[in-house]
C-alpha cells in the first residue's frame, strides 16, 4: 500500500463515519503522519512515540499545539530498556541488529550503540488512559514489508522455468538470474 493509498483509506473511512478515540504512531520520527492528517483524525487523541531523541522538540511543539502525548522511548514486549544502533546520520538510527538488510541499505554507516527507554503498549495506553477505538500506525521504514517480497518472489518464482537472462516474472526489470533465480 503506497502513502497516498493509506491517506485515501483513512479518509474514505472517515467519510463513513470511523472515529478514533486514539491515534498511536510507533516510530513516529517528527510526528508528520498526524499533522498530516488531521482532518480525517479530528477528536483523537493522538500518541507519537520514537526513541530517537533528534525527535523530541518536534514532538513537544506537536503536543503543546494539539494536545495529546509523545514519548521518547521504544515499544517492545518488556519494561526497562533495549539498545539502538545509532548512525552517522541520526535519523537513520534503528533497533535493528547489526547485519539486517535495513543498516545495508544505509551503507553499514553506524556509530555507536546506545541504551533507550522500553516500555509496552499496553503500559503507555493505561498510563496516558488512551481511549478507543485505537489507531496503530506502525513505521518499520518498510524494510520487513521489502524484505518479505523478495522471500515471496523467491518461493514464487525461484523454482520456475525461466532462462537466467529472462527477465524475472515477478515484475522487477531485473535479470531472472539478479533478482528470484538468485535464491
Amino acid at each position: 500500500m503506497q502513502a497516498g493509498d493509506f491517506s485515501a483509506t483513512l479518509q474514505n473511512l472517515f467519510e463513513k463515519g470511523v472515529r478514533y478515540g486514539s491515534v498511536i504512531d510507533l516510530g513516529c520520527a517528527d510526528g508528520h503522519f498526524v499533522l498530516n492528517h488531521l482532518a480525517c483524525l479530528s477528536g483523537a487523541v493522538p500518541l507519537n512515540v520514537d526513541a530517537n531523541r533528534i525527535y523530541e522538540a518536534s514532538l513537544k511543539a506537536i503536543k503543546e499545539a494539539l494536545g495529546g502525548h509523545y514519548r521518547i522511548c521504544a515499544v517492545t514486549d518488556h519494561e526497562g530498556e533495549i539498545e539502538i544502533t545509532e548512525s552517522v546520520h541520526p535519523y537513520w538510527s534503528s533497533v535493528r541488529p547489526a547485519g539486517d538488510i535495513y543498516w545495508s541499505r544505509v551503507n553499514d554507516l553506524t556509530k555507536s550503540k546506545v541504551k533507550v527507554p522500553a516500555t509496552r503498549l499496553d503500559t503507555l495506553v493505561e498510563e496516558l488512559s488512551l481511549k478507543p477505538p485505537f489507531l496503530l500506525k506502525l513505521d518499520v521504514q518498510g524494510a520487513i514489508l521489502e524484505q518479505n517480497k523478495k522471500i515471496l518472489n523467491r518461493l514464487a518464482f525461484g523454482q520456475s522455468k525461466v532462462g537466467r537472462n529472462d527477465p524475472c516474472p515477478c515484475g522487477s526489470g531485473q535479470k531472472f538470474k539478479h533478482c528470484c533465480g538468485s535464491y
